[in-house]
């Protein structure tokens, strides 16, 4: 008897679920980031060749602006040659009173190809039998990586980290407005605006 209630008992015990999170970060918090209210944020896009940095200045700053974060870009005044020397720079973005600074970096493209086979409404009928024909149709989607670092002019390095990227295949101002409104957002749920 006291052995079926042992038996009992450790079989209850044994069905028990896990508590574990299965929750997964994709980005990065330097330790000791303290949320706070920025007065003026930089948004600077570096990409090669630079002429899409004001493409994608414009959808970022836009999406920023429309949630009441006071961003500007770095049109203005930096030129991708500034990079090089990093204290200049620094001194440049203090003299022009940013407290932070989003960099988008471009790390390249990814192309999936995906293919559709659809009956395209013809049907053959040989020897008795009804046969439906097939088209075979074949996508190519390029989809455009970033990585956004948030620096601010307290802290040492970057504060945050996060890939983003955006849709090929579509308007690219579409595709860098849903990439700004999904950074926007990463930024949001991970504490850092």
């Amino acid at each position: 008897m006291t052995l079926m209630i042992a038996s009992a008992l450790m079989i209850t015990l044994s069905c028990g679920g896990s508590k574990e999170s299965t929750t997964q970060k994709t980005s990065f918090i330097a330790p000791g980031y303290v949320k706070k209210k920025y007065n003026k944020i930089l948004v600077l896009a570096h990409v090669d060749p630079d002429i899409f940095r004001k493409r994608i200045e414009r959808n970022v700053i836009e999406e920023f602006k429309d949630r009441k974060y006071n961003v500007s870009g770095s049109l203005e005044f930096f030129k991708p040659e500034m990079a090089a020397d990093t204290v200049a720079l620094r001194q440049e973005i203090l003299n022009r009173g940013f407290d932070g600074a989003l960099v988008l970096t471009y790390l390249g493209e990814m192309t999936q190809v995906s293919d559709t086979y659809m009956a395209n409404g013809n049907i053959y009928n040989i020897f008795s039998g009804a046969y439906p024909v097939f088209d075979l149709d074949t996508k190519a989607n390029k989809n455009y990586y970033f990585q956004a670092d948030f620096f601010t002019m307290q802290g040492k390095g970057t504060q945050w980290r996060a890939g983003v990227f955006a849709k090929g295949g579509q308007d690219a101002d579409v595709a860098l407005r849903d990439m700004a409104n999904v950074l926007r957002r990463k930024m949001q749920d991970d504490g850092i605006l």
